[in-house]
This record gives C-alpha cells, sequence and structure tokens, in this order.
C-alpha cells in the first residue's frame, strides 16, 4: 500500500510541474505574440484584403478532406485514442499551454468573455483526457492474466523473502556509523544479490537519528566501453547531488577527473592529444573539495560487476583504488567473486586473481546460503499462485514436499531457478493446464531440466513408458504378444533405463512416480497401483489419452478437450432434467460426425458420472437417448448410455 502511495504522489507531483510548465510557456508565448503583434498587423490586414485566387476555397477544402481521410486509413484517431488512454500524449498540458496563451492574448485586448471560454475549454478537456485515461477498477489486465514470474529483485520496500532482515540492518548500520569507503556484497548466481541491495536502500531510507546517504545506483555492465564508463558513473553521481543540492562547478571538476581516470587506460591514450594535462593532484582535490562541501554521505551503488568485460572491470577496479580519498563517499558494489576472479583472468592470466579482488574490498558481507526450508516455502507459494491464477485446483502440501525431495531441492538452488521453472510451468499451464496432472507436469518439467535426453526418449518410445494395457486403442495398435514376451522386454528396458540412471536416484524416482507400472516388479496385469478410470479421470501421463498433451501444448483433435467438459460440467449442474438432456444433445450433435471425440465425450461423462445429481444424471441419460439410434447395439457408446442408465436407476432407489 504505500509503494502505491508513493506511485500517486509522483503522478501528482508530475502532473503539477507539467502544468505550471504549461503556464509559464503559454504566458510567454502570449508575451512575444503582443511584442511582435503590432509590427505584423499592417502588413497581415493588407495581405487579407488582398483577392484570394479563384479556388482557392475548393483547393483547401480538398486538401482538409484529403488529410482527414489519409489519417482515418492510417488507423490515426485510434492510435490517438489509445494513447489518450494510456496516458502516453501530454494533451492536458498542450491543452492548458495554448489556452492560457489564448486567454491572455483576448484579454490584452479586452475580449474577456474569449479569455473565459478559453481557460474553461482548456478546463473541460483536461477533465474529458482525465476521465478517458483514467484505469477501470473492473479492468485489471495486469491483475487477471499476469501469469510470468518476473526475474526483477525486490522493490526497495518489498517483502523480504529469506528473512534476511539482520543482515540487512548490519549493513545499514555499518554504511552510517562506520562509513567505509568501499563494502563488497558477495553471493552466486542468483542468490538475491540485487535484491538484498534494494532492501538494504529501503532500509536506509528510513532511517530518522542520521541523515540518509545520497543515493546514486548504476549499473556498469550497461556502458559499452570503459570511456562511457567512467563518463556515465560520474554524470550519475553528479546528477544525484543535483538532485538535492546546487554546487556550482561539480560538473566541470567530475569532467577533469574522468579525464584523470582515462588516461590511465591503455586503449584510450588518445584522449591525452585533445586534452591539456594539468595536475592530476589538483584535479582530484577539486572534486574531493566540491563533494566535501555537501556534507551529506554519498552511497554509490555498482551492481552486477560480475557481468562486465575484463578491461571495464579493470578501469572500476581503478576507479576504487582511488576512492579512499574521497572521505564522504561510500562504494556499496554487488558480485559473484569467483566469477569476477575468472573474468579478471582474461587481463592478468598469470596472477592470483582472488588475491588481487580482496585487495580492493576491506569490507566484506556475504550473502547466507539460502536454507532449503525457505526456498520450499518459496516454490509452494509460486506453484500455489499459478494454480490459483489458471483456476485450477490446489496440490496438497505432502506432494509438493515429496516432489521437492525427489530432486527439485537439487535442481532449484536458488530464487531464479525457481522463478524460471515456474515460469515454464506457467506457460504450459496456459495452453494445457487442465489437460494434464499438474503434480505430473511438474516432475516430467524436473526431468527436462535435470536429464534433458531422459526426457526426450520418453516422448520417443512412449510405448515402453505408458501403460498400454489400459486402452482399447493402443491395445490393438500392437500385434499380440503373450504376457511372457511383454514381461521379459519390460525388465531388459526397465534395468537398461536403471543402469543409466545409476547416479542419479533422484530422477529415476521421478520416473517411478510418473509411470508407476513401469518397474517390473509390479505384476503386468494384477493390481495396479492406480485404477485406470482413476487414472484418466486424473490425467496422469502414462495414461495413453493423456500422454501426449504434456509433450505437445495442445489437445489431440479426436479428444473431447478438458477444458470444456469443465464448462460442460459445470453449466449442466444447474439445469434440471429437461435441460440437462437439452444441453447433452447439443454438444453431441456438434461433434456426431468425429466418431472419436463424441465417444470421448460420453466416456468422460461416464468417468464423472457419479458426481452428478439425480435430476442430472436422469437428464444425461434422457439426452443419451434422445441420440442413441445410429449406435450398434455393440457400440461403446450403448455400454456407457446402458452404464449410465443403471447407475441413474440406482440412485432414484437409494
Amino acid at each position: 500500500m504505500p509503494h502505491h502511495n508513493q506511485e500517486r504522489d509522483l503522478e501528482l507531483r508530475a502532473a503539477l510541474l507539467s502544468h505550471l510548465a504549461a503556464l509559464v510557456l503559454g504566458t510567454a508565448c502570449a508575451f512575444l505574440v503582443s511584442l511582435l503583434l503590432p509590427l505584423m498587423t499592417s502588413p497581415l490586414r493588407a495581405y487579407l484584403l488582398y483577392p484570394y485566387p479563384a479556388h482557392s476555397f475548393l483547393q483547401a477544402i480538398i486538401t482538409i478532406l484529403s488529410l482527414v481521410a489519409i489519417a482515418i486509413l492510417v488507423g490515426l484517431p485510434h492510435k490517438i485514442w489509445r494513447s489518450l488512454k494510456l496516458r502516453v500524449m501530454p494533451v492536458s498540458s498542450c491543452v492548458w499551454g495554448l489556452g492560457i496563451a489564448a486567454a491572455w492574448i483576448s484579454a490584452e485586448r479586452s475580449f474577456y468573455s474569449i479569455a473565459e471560454v478559453a481557460i474553461l475549454s482548456s478546463l473541460l478537456i483536461s477533465i474529458g483526457v482525465y476521465l478517458i485515461s483514467k484505469p477501470h477498477k473492473d479492468k485489471d489486465p495486469d491483475g487477471d492474466f499476469q501469469t510470468i514470474y518476473s526475474d526483477l529483485p525486490l522493490p526497495e520496500n518489498g517483502e523480504d523473502l529469506l528473512g534476511l532482515q539482520g543482515m540487512v540492518t548490519n549493513v545499514v548500520s555499518s554504511i552510517l556509523l562506520e562509513k567505509p569507503a568501499i563494502m563488497a556484497i558477495m553471493g552466486q548466481y542468483g542468490d538475491g544479490k540485487t535484491s538484498f541491495l534494494n532492501l538494504v536502500i529501503g532500509e536506509l531510507k528510513k532511517s530518522k537519528d542520521i541523515p540518509v546517504p545520497i543515493i546514486v545506483r548504476f549499473s556498469p555492465w550497461l556502458a559499452g566501453d570503459s570511456n562511457t564508463l567512467v563518463r556515465s558513473l560520474l554524470n550519475s553521481i553528479v546528477s544525484e547531488v543535483r538532485s538535492s543540492f546546487v554546487v556550482p562547478g561539480l560538473g566541470a571538476d567530475a569532467a577533469r577527473y574522468a579525464r584523470v581516470l582515462l588516461s590511465t587506460v591503455p586503449w584510450t591514450e588518445r584522449l591525452k592529444e585533445m586534452v591539456s594535462e594539468s595536475s592530476q593532484e589538483a584535479r582530484i582535490d577539486a572534486l574531493i573539495s566540491r563533494i566535501a562541501k555537501i556534507r551529506r554521505r554519498l552511497l554509490v551503488v555498482l551492481d552486477d560487476l560480475d557481468r562486465m568485460e575484463a578491461e571495464e572491470l579493470e578501469t572500476i577496479l581503478k576507479l576504487l583504488r582511488g576512492s579512499d580519498k574521497l572521505s564522504n563517499v561510500t562504494f556499496m558494489c554487488a558480485f559473484c567473486e569467483v566469477e569476477v576472479a575468472s573474468i579478471l583472468k582474461k587481463t592478468r592470466p598469470h596472477q592470483n586473481t582472488s588475491a588481487f579482488i580482496e585487495k580492493f574490498f576491506p569490507v566484506v558481507r556475504y550473502l547466507p546460503k539460502i536454507e532449503s526450508v525457505a526456498l520450499l516455502v518459496f516454490f509452494s507459494r509460486g506453484v500455489a499462485d499459478l494454480l490459483q491464477r489458471h483456476s485450477l485446483p490446489e496440490i496438497g502440501r505432502e506432494n509438493i514436499e515429496k516432489i521437492w525431495q525427489q530432486g527439485a531441492n537439487k535442481r532449484l538452488a536458488n530464487l531464479r531457478r525457481i522463478k524460471l521453472f515456474l515460469n515454464k510451468i506457467s506457460g504450459s499451464l496456459t495452453l494445457v493446464g487442465h489437460e494434464v496432472n499438474i503434480e505430473d507436469l511438474i516432475r516430467l518439467d524436473l526431468i527436462r531440466d535435470i536429464q534433458p535426453d531422459l526426457y526426450e526418449q520418453i516422448y520417443r518410445d512412449r510405448s515402453k513408458f505408458w501403460d498400454r494395457s489400459i486402452t482399447v486403442e493402443t491395445r490393438l495398435e500392437e500385434p499380440y504378444r503373450s504376457d511372457q514376451e511383454i514381461k521379459k522386454e519390460r525388465v531388459d528396458f526397465y534395468d537398461k533405463l536403471k543402469a543409466s540412471l545409476a547416479e542419479r536416484e533422484d530422477v529415476l524416482s521421478l520416473l517411478n512416480d510418473l509411470f508407476p507400472n513401469l518397474s517390473p516388479q509390479l505384476p503386468l496385469f494384477a493390481s495396479r497401483s492406480v485404477d485406470p478410470d482413476e487414472a484418466e479421470r486424473t490425467k496422469r501421463i502414462f495414461h495413453p489419452r493423456c500422454f501426449r498433451q504434456y509433450f505437445v501444448p495442445k489437445v489431440p483433435s479426436e479428444l473431447f478437450p478438458r477444458k470444456e467438459f469443465e464448462k460442460f460440467c459445470s453449466s449442466v449442474k444447474n439445469l434440471e432434467e429437461e435441460g440437462a438432456a437439452d444441453l447433452f444433445s447439443q454438444r453431441y450433435r456438434a461433434i456426431v460426425h468425429e466418431e472419436f471425440k463424441s465417444w470421448h465425450f460420453m466416456n468422460l461423462i461416464d468417468l464423472d458420472f457419479d458426481g452428478f445429481e439425480s435430476k442430472t444424471m436422469r437428464g444425461l441419460c434422457r439426452g443419451m437417448a434422445r441420440n442413441s439410434f445410429p449406435w450398434p447395439t455393440d457400440d461403446f457408446r450403448s455400454l456407457i448410455a446402458a452404464r449410465s442408465t443403471l447407475a441413474a436407476l440406482t440412485n432414484n432407489l437409494q
């Protein structure tokens, strides 16, 4: 809530500044017109009295109409409308500028009514633009459709998800009380270094007893070369200082200091010829003197040093080497120590770069290792959030913990990896969320991340993974073989598979949960770990009718989509008996010429039939009866209709 209030205050401030600027520009324009108009009055009056060409009015009308037609053809009105709704165009301030100018000019000539109309028109247009661009509470696209986990760091006042408040307080106290020249925040990729910096800055801004430093944020890896890097950094410092103070000469001293730094960079030696060299000490002292006069500490935050090129990193280190003279400046740098040492090997191949780095960072804070329990909580919350956004059923806590222990804890070892994995899941849920079992989807995506070759093998050799015996169509696809032949083939295949995963017990565990009948220890056609009907109802991957949806993000054309079926069930439950019969007939007749699809539709009804109320059961049975005339007696649809009718009669008798 405070974050939204801050945004609103910034918007109000920006609007006030734009309207004040419009007042200034409008008044200035009116002043210039008042000065120049007397000089132009006589020539203009003579020109207006001069007779117009014969077809001038017709030419003007044709030109205006042509321009209007061109604007309509290129969609300009629609673009303007969308721009107004998104507040892209500064219409309000422009209108106020013109209105104020017109009001001043009219008042100068005693046309007070015209001046009032100009101001009133500007006010009405501004109100109209505000109403057009005002966001509607019932339409929040970001809230309804945002299903991607951003890899952006936490904001300054964001929620501390990993319990780092103690370390944040420690760093803030060190900056405010100990005032180090340089401080390093070290951690691995994805550990949340940038988020930690934001939390530190947010906590710094809450300081009341000690003045808050002037905070300069800079990402050095965005600079294209060393020259741009130094100049951009010093310009950022000057800009932040000027936002709070007026310091004459600060920009010039910063530019001279930049030339001192750049003179030490080999490939920019040519800059020496363009600038007359004075004492380097004098240039540095001049900048130090300017900054010291501020009597406020500067905190320069340098993030992502581990993403820089070697030459640029060398430049930053040279800048830090001279920072001890800047008594009221603290440089807080965030990076991965191993990566920075590796980058420096390009320019210092024969040097111990790890020891070299230690010379520059006397104060170091290492981000603590994230506990697996904290990552599990973050992962669980992320999955629950995704399921809620896609209107899908929740997953039990025990099941999430089981998946976590089966290998997710090793693969998803930091926040970044968890976010990227959740984005993969979200992309799949957007396309086939209602067609798959969410737990199976998570397990399969873990296998794809951990063992990509196995993922490809599952799709390629699907008949060896799914349970071919639980659907009629898969049994009929293959020639008849004895149970012994099938069992021997399964034993050989599983032994080879297990041998290839000898060092990946976590992957084998995921695989056994995905395909419970894959292991030869289970009886082939005896008691199954999952009932075939339950497997199809819960959309398990080992069921042949559900398998393809996990790999191809769409519903096979011969199957009835589960999402449509869920809508059908939701609608039919609210109807009386006759309404249920009519709705069944309507849906069935739309697919009557697609034999397998129409059977699959009825098969889904059969699987969920016991969950309907008595009136809905009777209505569905009447709908089946009305559409049964072309079915042969041995047709599967006839069997489903007979079974459903018997279930409905049994339910009525109870």
